[in-house]
């Protein structure tokens, strides 16, 4: 399975939690409802309790289930106003449930290209992983903004600068 966490906004939360504590990227994308890629994101539903699972159910309500235990994270993480895209192994195109469609999908994951509009590099990625990431990005056919994240001098919190 392979789930891709999406964020509405770029904040210094939420920057230390998806860029590996500020040593990798994070890959900003272009989101519409109308996207045939991102527009199947769901909602996350944020809660105190697990999602409770019941094994004597149909195939449709075990999907809508699905639904629940993949979309489901602690209360605790509400600021982050998460979005998820799910791809598992192919057994059909498509299943929808009664909230999302599933694609089913197997091998390396792609995207559009010009879905991506930026990476932000963090403040700790290395001189040599940024060259690999700078090399990357200009080999593709529309190259996306290219930012940084830095600390700032007097107090804590992050700065994104366009570096490109």
């Amino acid at each position: 399975m392979i789930v891709h966490d999406l964020v509405n906004s770029v904040n210094d939360e939420n920057i230390a939690n998806y860029s590996q504590d500020h040593s990798g990227i994070c890959l900003e994308f272009k989101v519409s409802p109308e996207n045939p890629y991102f527009g199947q994101a769901a909602k996350i539903i944020y809660q105190k309790e697990y999602p409770a699972i019941d094994y004597r159910i149909n195939f449709e309500q075990e999907l809508n289930q699905f639904d629940r235990v993949v979309l489901t994270k602690s209360i605790l993480w509400v600021y982050e106003e998460e979005y998820r895209l799910i791809k598992v192994p192919k057994f059909s195109d498509k299943i929808s449930t009664q909230e999302n469609v599933y694609d089913f999908a197997t091998g390396p994951e792609t995207f559009p290209e010009d879905l991506l509009t930026g990476v932000i590099l963090g403040c700790k990625k290395s001189k040599e992983k940024k060259e690999i990431v700078k090399q990357w990005l200009t080999s593709r056919r529309k190259k996306p903004n290219l930012y940084e994240a830095r600390m700032q001098k007097n107090k804590f919190g992050l700065d994104i600068i366009r570096i490109d």
